[in-house]
């Protein structure tokens, strides 16, 4: 427990350190809790910076089937889905001669519209169309923290002079969060130049999180639909700290990033299909899963082996990587044993 200043008294009065400590805590409370668990670097001169994706829902369906975050939408209107996910920015309180506040600075911003849109709660966002040369946009997300969102005009007495007056005054502040393209430069080539990302304005509480290139040809026109090939995820994946003695699976930056051992042997091409290797950053985690057979030759089989069972309902497992790992016994043997005990069991009582 830090800061805690109990009101001891009926009656006694209260200063405005004591209303800010409550605000503060108060406000800071999950995001204190995510320091712990996701442990972004601390005491970095620039502020470390990512995403935690929720996950793809499918029209009508109760559970993420992939965990992307900028997606197709597969409609011929120029547009493409962004899911919902949360956005991290730590080491606010590097430049402070504070280790608490940095190690605690983690700051996180659900990335969620404020408005349903079916069941699938994504954001929709229409690229602009090309003109006679290819192009290659920008999705991205920037993040003001603590701005003020509300703002009213107070009486304030000078606590030296006491002179009254009106000012207006923050009374509220939140995280905020805005869904943004940077339009590239159209390119003869095939492989249009991509856009650079804003410069974070730390001082002022603002910060650029990438999302996902999008590589668009000339024929990105009127009635045209974003290729899923063509989407090169970036996020920066923030997974659960290691130290914490979770186990999580994750993407090499290699394997996505501009340059990186994937792209920068066969970059995307708007002419060819997205590069085998190339896996999104969003591809990590997994679980595990127990699976109990029994095929003992009684009658019993389970699951029954000329018929096809769904074992798992939970979610959809289509589109996944799965590992197998298998451990079998004979059972007859077993009760073989365990008949010949009895036996020798029996006769010793004799």
């Amino acid at each position: 427990m830090k800061q805690y200043r109990p009101q001891a008294l009926n009656g006694q009065e209260m200063t405005k350190d004591d209303r800010n400590i409550t605000a503060a805590l108060a406000a800071t409370s999950m995001d204190q809790a995510i320091s712990e668990f996701f442990r972004l670097p601390l005491n970095d001169s620039n502020a470390k910076k990512g995403v935690i994706p929720y996950g793809m829902l499918e029209p009508n369906a109760n559970e993420p089937q992939s965990a992307g975050i900028v997606a197709s939408s597969g409609a011929t209107d120029r547009t493409v889905y962004i899911y919902p996910f949360r956005a991290l920015v730590a080491v606010l309180e590097h430049a402070t001669s504070s280790p608490e506040a940095t190690w605690t600075g983690t700051r996180s911003v659900a990335v969620v519209p404020s408005t349903p849109s079916g069941s699938t709660l994504q954001f929709s966002i229409v690229l602009d169309a090309t003109a006679a040369d290819k192009r290659c946009d920008l999705v991205y997300c920037k993040i003001t923290v603590n701005a003020a969102t509300v703002t009213e005009t107070r009486y304030v007495r000078d606590p030296t002079t006491g002179v009254i007056s009106t000012q207006t005054i923050p009374v509220e502040g939140s995280d905020l969060f805005e869904l943004l393209v940077l339009k590239g430069t159209g390119s003869g080539s095939n492989t249009p130049p991509r856009p650079t990302l804003p410069s974070d304005d730390a001082p002022n509480g603002v910060f650029y999180i990438p999302l996902a290139f999008v590589f668009l040809t000339t024929t990105f026109t009127g009635a045209a639909t974003v290729l899923t090939g063509m989407i090169q995820e970036v996020a920066p994946v923030i997974p659960i700290a290691r130290a914490t003695g979770a186990m999580t699976m994750r993407v090499p930056d290699g394997a996505y990033e501009t340059g990186g051992y994937v792209l920068g042997t066969r970059d995307f091409d708007v002419t060819l299909p997205r590069p085998y290797a190339y896996v999104p950053p969003t591809f990590g985690g997994g679980e595990t899963l127990m699976i109990f057979c029994s095929w003992n030759g009684s009658g019993d089989l389970i699951p029954p082996v000329s018929a096809i069972s769904i074992i798992d309902r939970t979610c959809d497992w289509r589109r996944r990587i799965f590992r197998w790992t298998a451990s079998a016994k004979s059972i007859l043997a077993k009760h073989r044993r365990a008949k010949k005990a009895l036996a020798i069991a029996k006769a010793g009582c004799k």
